[in-house]
């Protein structure tokens, strides 16, 4: 009997969530002080001008401005509620710019996604 209590021990330890390989220390980090600056809040604001379309499918639409160059401005959840009613329509806004990198699983690099974030404005073009 103990033997066989041992043998489902040493069964089930590697998948144990506290064993020892997942106890690895990531080492110290530091955390940034309240109210410092970040590195999104001195980047400078930049002006797009574009076409506000809906892009996926339910339950992830996302709402983007498609500037001239065909590329595609991924408005921040907090942000969507002042493009109520202005989809397919020529906008320009001012908000901070935040480029994300896309990489896969098997770690190749798919692009970059343009993120506009802390929208300032919004004037409808005609």
């Amino acid at each position: 009997m103990k033997k066989m209590l041992i043998l489902a021990g040493l069964a089930v330890f590697p998948f144990f969530p506290f064993s020892p390989w997942s106890l690895r220390s990531l080492g110290k980090q530091a955390l940034p002080k309240p109210g410092a600056p970040t590195e999104s809040s001195s980047v400078p604001a930049a002006e797009i001008t574009g076409t506000v379309r809906l892009v996926g499918n339910m339950p992830f639409p996302q709402l983007v401005i498609t500037d001239r160059l065909d590329q595609d401005w991924y408005i921040a959840e907090r942000d969507r509620h002042l493009f109520a009613g202005l989809e397919q329509q020529t906008v320009t806004v001012q908000g901070t710019p935040e480029l994300v990198d896309l990489i896969l699983a098997n770690n190749k690099r798919l692009g970059v996604r343009r993120i506009l974030k802390h929208i300032r404005t919004v004037e409808k073009k005609d």
